[in-house]
């Protein structure tokens, strides 16, 4: 029996969920005597341990006995093995594919035995099951399997006749299969891309141009509904880099529609539903459609979750929408309760707290003018280890990193953070020139201590982002993300940023006159 990783067994048990474990227990119960067999008591133990302890778990199963060679490896890969057993059975009344794959051993098995038309039978449930979810995979191994007991069940003749459409029933099903990995393949790049790169140079490359280009030219060709929600991901991602919203919001809707129409799909995978619907809210807050956003936002706590990871998911998202919308319109207060509920909720899978959180954090708290909290959550993003994750949100943590040390009149610091952050952006190639325009503006407020002059400098640098983001929508974008023209206004009506936030969402959403 195979080494089971130790990491790997207390991990699998811990992502159990509480009808998982019961699930388990209840497959065991023919074998309880007085006495649990070792391998349950093993499973108790880890699941009521907060860390794993191979020699506390060893004391207690075995006590003051010696444990000798791999004994205890071996009850770890059993118990292993049958945990994984076991969630078979259990996703077996919820998952096609695990009813597919049944369906395919008992035409195995009755082929082999002879008996042609109890498989032929099984053969034609299993062909509507697999056409009605769009498997086209299976599909294929099934139609195989109609031709193999066909050959013992119908004439020569018979055969011969409708061989020409099973063998186009079968390259139909390959020519979507082909469709289908050409999509998903780039979309999965395109999400990796996302999160490890920085996507504008890469999808500037011509390559990448042309491949796209091809894949919105062929639109037409594609049946399926996950080749068209593939070909909607990618073209919602290619709009987002564009800085399209119009775009990112007919796709990312055009996606939620495609699953409301078809709930085979998200029967079969929640998570479809819980993702589409949440970048659909985000595409939303982005045009600053609340309305809209908030009643999408509610829909996805409504989401069916059957995991407890997708139950996870589910509150990451809505809470991560909330406090954008939250912070978009000032309301702080709110935005704090909700990030300290998320902070409180179980984090059974070991997560840290998102950089997407980390930076939506930093602006509640400096909405609340608490500039060591915000500074405090700013550092966690900006220190994390892999410096490749997510340089979009690292440049502007780096630019919001500055605007709360200049608040904390930090001003020795900030000089040898606009070295730094400086050759962040050049390295990560995301030096705009919104950024270039402020690393200059805080170069000369920190060598200019009069606050006459110091307001001087802010309006003129105000007056030049107002200048940029009409002649340049795409640098608004960032300018936004950050509340940036906000907080320059905070400094010169020496108002308190939220309150500028507040009066910029009034004055553009509410028609109120800001004085």
């Amino acid at each position: 029996m195979p080494k089971t990783n130790s990491k790997l067994l207390f991990e699998l048990i811990k992502k159990l969920s509480g009808s998982e474990k019961r699930h388990f227990k209840l497959m065991n119960n023919h074998l309880l005597k007085a006495e649990p067999p070792k391998y349950l008591q093993l499973f108790d133990l880890i699941d009521k341990s907060k860390v794993y302890n191979e020699e506390k778990l060893k004391l207690k199963i075995y006590g003051s006995a010696e444990v000798t060679g791999k004994k205890f490896t071996v009850l770890k890969s059993y118990l292993y093995d049958f945990i994984l057993t076991s969630l078979q059975q259990y996703d077996q009344d919820d998952s096609v594919e695990y009813k597919l794959s049944s369906m395919m051993l008992n035409i195995r098995g009755l082929y082999k035995r002879g008996m042609y038309v109890h498989g032929l039978q099984i053969i034609n449930k299993a062909k509507k099951l697999a056409s009605k979810y769009e498997l086209p995979t299976f599909l294929i191994r099934i139609l195989d399997w109609e031709r193999k007991i066909k050959l013992h069940l119908v004439s020569h003749k018979q055969y011969m006749a409708a061989e020409p459409d099973h063998r186009q029933e079968i390259l139909t099903s390959a020519d979507q299969i082909k469709r289908t990995i050409v999509l998903k393949g780039i979309f999965n790049q395109l999400i990796v891309l996302r999160q490890w790169k920085n996507l504008r140079t890469v999808m500037s490359d011509p390559e990448w141009a042309n491949t796209l280009k091809l894949v919105s030219t062929n639109s037409d060709e594609l049946r399926s509904i996950e080749e068209k929600m593939n070909l909607n991901r990618i073209l919602a991602i290619r709009a987002a880099f564009e800085r399209a919203p119009q775009k990112t919001y007919f796709h990312q809707r055009k996606l939620v529609e495609i699953l409301e129409n078809n709930k085979l799909v998200e029967k079969e995978n929640p998570f479809y539903g819980i993702a589409s619907i949440n970048n659909f809210v985000n595409s939303c807050i982005s045009l600053k459609r609340f309305e809209e956003a908030a009643e999408y936002n509610e829909r996805l706590l409504k989401k069916n979750a059957i995991t407890e990871e997708d139950k996870y998911y589910k509150r990451y998202f809505y809470v991560l929408n909330q406090l954008q919308y939250l912070v978009r319109v000032a309301r702080f207060k709110e935005a704090k309760k909700e990030l300290e509920a998320f902070i409180d909720f179980p984090q059974q899978f070991g997560k840290e707290i998102s950089i997407n959180l980390q930076f939506i954090f930093t602006q509640v708290y400096l909405g609340l003018n608490n500039h060591e909290k915000a500074l405090e959550w700013n550092n966690q993003m900006l220190y994390v280890r892999n410096k490749e994750l997510r340089k979009d949100l690292l440049s502007m943590g780096r630019m919001l990193n500055l605007m709360i040390h200049f608040d904390l009149h930090n001003f020795i610091l900030i000089d040898s953070l606009l070295r730094s952050t400086k050759y962040f952006l050049k390295s990560a190639e995301t030096l705009m020139i919104y950024e270039q325009k402020m690393l200059r503006a805080f170069r000369r407020l920190i060598q200019t201590p009069e606050k006459k002059k110091q307001l001087e400098i802010f309006r003129k640098v105000r007056s030049e982002l107002q200048k940029l983001i009409d002649e340049k929508p795409r640098e608004n974008i960032y300018v936004e993300a950050i509340y940036l023209i906000p907080w320059l206004d905070s400094k010169i009506k020496n108002k308190k940023i939220a309150q500028t936030i507040k009066e910029e969402y009034e004055a553009l959403y509410l028609n109120v006159e800001v004085k």
